[in-house]
């Protein structure tokens, strides 16, 4: 069967925002004993965007800590709240999917190992990873 192109363009513009559960030991627990479900949202075109422009400087080049961090706080949400709130929310009641980019120094005086856990697997599902790849390919 082929698909005509308002198809096409229906199934790209009605496509959710992968997602994917996290285990990073260390924030799999509370205090309490309880289990964190952490999950991984990719970001959309805009909040990408805006991310790496963020994280850029005039030449385009990146600032490394603020889009570890960024990618982290753009993307890591608390899966067992209803909205799938972002665990660095603004406010998760109000604002689930706005990240407060407050957060960044304390996130990055965390352990990089974990650091680097939450942010890889958020570079990967955002496709960020082909991107730089792509990037630095046209830099060489």
């Amino acid at each position: 069967m082929t698909l005509d192109t308002i198809a096409v363009r229906n199934l790209i513009l009605n496509a959710s925002l992968l997602e994917e559960s996290v285990t990073i030991p260390g924030w799999d627990k509370a205090a309490d004993g309880s289990a964190t479900n952490l999950i991984i949202r990719e970001l959309d075109g805009k909040t990408g965007s805006d991310l790496i422009a963020a994280c850029s400087d005039a030449n385009g080049k990146p600032n490394q800590d603020a889009l570890i961090a960024g990618v982290i706080l753009a993307t890591l949400r608390n899966g067992d709240d209803p909205q799938k709130a972002l665990v660095f929310a603004v406010d998760p009641a109000s604002q689930p999917n706005t990240y407060d980019p407050a957060y960044r120094d304390q996130l990055m005086s965390k352990g990089l190992g974990r650091i680097m856990q939450a942010a890889t697997a958020s570079i990967k599902l955002s496709g960020l990873d082909t991107a730089a790849a792509t990037a630095d390919a046209k830099n060489a």
